[in-house]
């Protein structure tokens, strides 16, 4: 999938973009496990729901991991997502 202004969310699958778009964040990764921004996105929305349904520390090692494969926007975007939960002190 293209990056646009529109549309940053960016994965490989067409499927797994339109999961993300929905906030189906655990089937976008079930499509694309190297999602990055989903890995970041679903740990986030788990640290502000108050969900312990997922290992906050593995999924944003995961999102670091696959980001380093990903264009600088998502690198950027997950990168942003690590900082705020670092700084909620989520992460040590």
């Amino acid at each position: 999938m293209r990056c646009t202004a529109l549309d940053p969310r960016l994965t490989t699958s067409a499927e797994a973009a339109q999961a993300y778009r929905l906030g189906r964040w655990a089937e976008a990764l079930a499509l694309d496990p190297t999602f990055a921004l989903a890995h970041a996105t679903l740990a986030l929305a788990c640290f502000r729901d108050g969900s312990d349904a997922v290992d906050l520390c593995s999924r944003l090692r995961d999102a670091e991991l696959h980001a380093r494969r990903s264009s600088p926007e998502e690198r950027r975007q997950v990168e942003a997502i690590v900082r705020h939960l670092r700084a909620e002190r989520v992460l040590s």
